[in-house]
């Protein structure tokens, strides 16, 4: 845990910056807003806004759960940022356990169960005097065929 005692979940699979890097892909054209900095010797913040469809990015990752609002020290960025909506945006996303606020006792459950077609061939080891080989053979099952093969969905219809 960091000074804050903010540790992320064990089940989160994605980091902040992954959710960053969607949001603005590579050779994006974004603009930046960097505040004046502070004399406390904090490191400066800035609002960062996509310049294709003007979404304010610090909003969208506190929406999505991957940013945590902070209070401003820079009097210039405070009129590009709604700090309440930013605290009901976190207050959701905490209560949705979205992002890092991911809780990993929920269940998840999308719906979506994985069907394999059986496999036609299986391999085997023979073992002779000079040592062993893999061979490949067909299963010795005899081919099923779905009443309707557009019921069945394998690897070959994706």
């Amino acid at each position: 845990p960091g000074a804050s005692g903010f540790q992320f979940p064990d089940c989160l699979s994605y980091i902040p910056a992954y959710k960053l890097r969607q949001l603005v892909p590579p050779n994006s054209d974004v603009l930046v807003k960097v505040g004046s900095t502070t004399s406390a010797g904090k490191s400066a913040q800035a609002v960062i806004f996509k310049s294709e469809d003007a979404v304010l990015i610090n909003q969208e990752l506190v929406r999505t759960g991957f940013g945590k609002v902070q209070r401003i020290l820079s009097p210039d960025l405070k009129e590009y940022l709604d700090m309440d909506a930013m605290q009901n945006l976190e207050a959701r996303a905490k209560d949705e356990g979205t992002g890092i606020y991911r809780r990993c006792d929920m269940e998840e459950s999308s719906g979506f169960e994985a069907q394999f077609e059986p496999l036609e061939l299986t391999v085997e080891t023979q073992w002779g005097d000079d040592g062993g080989k893999r061979v490949r053979r067909q299963k010795d099952t005899e081919q099923y065929t779905p009443k309707n093969p557009g019921d069945i969905k394998g690897c070959s219809d994706f």
